[in-house]
């Protein structure tokens, strides 16, 4: 059921917008250029990071530990028999171990996420927002309202797809 309303709701975007070629054919190619260019970049957003987090949810699936009720009772370990050498560490020591683990983690956070910002499916449609925009830029047929308008209407339009698109 609600599929259904969400297609009705995308079909009735772009009637509104092919009924502004009644209007003015600039406005409706505007709109429609702008509308093409960010339903792609937000479909396109949507289902890579979408494909990010279940590779990760999979991958974390993957590691879990057979003794998960001690990783819950004791997460930090301060029960074990063992004693660890930090405690015999110099501070400066410690803070320069924490600073590189800190670096390591945020070198380790840009590789994972490049997959998904770096995607196919949001290079293709950003392309074809700037190469839209130039075209209508350089044939003089430019309107900034109706193209925000459009721009407004493909990212609400891609809210309401993104259930009938990404699972």
């Amino acid at each position: 059921m609600m599929r259904m309303k969400n297609i009705k709701t995308l079909v009735l975007i772009q009637l509104l917008i092919f009924a502004s070629w009644l209007y003015s054919f600039e406005i409706f190619i505007n709109l429609q250029t702008a509308w093409i260019s960010s339903f792609l970049i937000m479909l396109g957003s949507m289902y890579s990071y979408n494909r990010l987090v279940n590779k990760r949810i999979e991958d974390y699936e993957a590691n879990l530990d057979v003794d998960v009720i001690e990783k819950i009772e004791d997460p930090y370990d301060l029960y074990s028999e063992q004693e660890t050498e930090e405690a015999e560490l110099d501070i400066k020591d410690v803070i320069k171990q924490e600073r590189a683990k800190l670096k390591g983690n945020n070198i380790k956070g840009i590789k994972e996420a490049a997959p998904a910002t770096v995607s196919v499916f949001r290079l293709v449609p950003y392309l074809f927002l700037i190469v839209g925009f130039m075209a209508l830029k350089n044939s003089n047929i430019l309107h900034l309202t109706p193209y925000l308008s459009g721009v407004t209407l493909g990212i609400l339009s891609a809210f309401f797809a993104k259930g009938i698109i990404i699972r």
